[in-house]
């Protein structure tokens, strides 16, 4: 996997296997929200599902997507062995249970040109997010190991022409990690497309011949 741009914020870890300017990453959530004012965009906090919720486990988002988290847990803060939620009553938390480098996924079915969340208790060694388009990788947002009780924010917003589909949650220890407050805004297509320049003259180059067309059957009939 190569990476050709690389920045250290807040000590969280941004990498882009494309161009730096497809991409910006945003350490701050009031920031991260501002940079999508204008656009529409869905803040999930689970406060709607139960801790016996099922996985996989769908939600909604701006523009009528729906997401999609492969695996996981539900958590209230309530029992033993629970995190605490970052907000509210609810979270979603993954727990490696002994697995060796466990991944997750956030599949979106409509492309998201903005991601953001909280993340807590990043112990263990951290975890990485890594954003696809397809099968193709996009860029990364890392969050490093800062200890117990830690509390992080990452977000990013790219240019509609790297906008993902797909969040692979990575993590290097087999210690909880909590998420909240994930925000999506997905890409915006217009659903019908405006003609380019050369669509245009082209457009006007053949009414100006049906035009002409017109005059002279005119002359031919008088």
């Amino acid at each position: 996997m190569k990476l050709s741009a690389v920045a250290l914020t807040a000590g969280i870890l941004f990498a882009s296997a494309g161009a730096a300017s497809a991409q910006t990453f945003y350490t701050d959530e009031a920031t991260f929200l501002a940079a999508l004012s204008g656009s529409s965009y869905t803040t999930e906090g689970f406060e709607g599902f139960e801790t016996s919720a099922s996985f996989p486990l769908s939600f909604s988002y701006a523009g009528g997507g729906a997401a999609s988290l492969s695996a996981g847990q539900i958590i209230d803060g309530t029992q033993p062995s629970d995190k605490d939620p970052i907000f509210g009553d609810r979270a979603y938390a993954v727990y490696p249970n002994g697995q060796s480098n466990p991944t997750y996924t956030l599949s979106f079915d409509h492309a998201v040109r903005g991601f953001g969340l909280w993340a807590e208790d990043m112990d263990g060694g951290g975890a990485s997010l890594l954003f696809y388009r397809g099968s193709i990788f996009e860029f990364a947002l890392s969050f490093p190991d800062r200890g117990n009780g830690s509390k992080l924010y990452g977000g990013v917003v790219t240019d509609v022409n790297h906008a993902f589909d797909r969040v692979q949650f990575s993590q290097a220890g087999t210690e909880w990690i909590t998420y909240d407050q994930m925000t999506v805004a997905p890409a915006r297509i217009p659903s019908s497309a405006t003609p380019e320049p050369v669509t245009m003259a082209l457009l006007g180059t053949g009414l100006v011949g049906l035009a002409g067309v017109s005059r002279r059957r005119k002359v031919r009939r008088s």
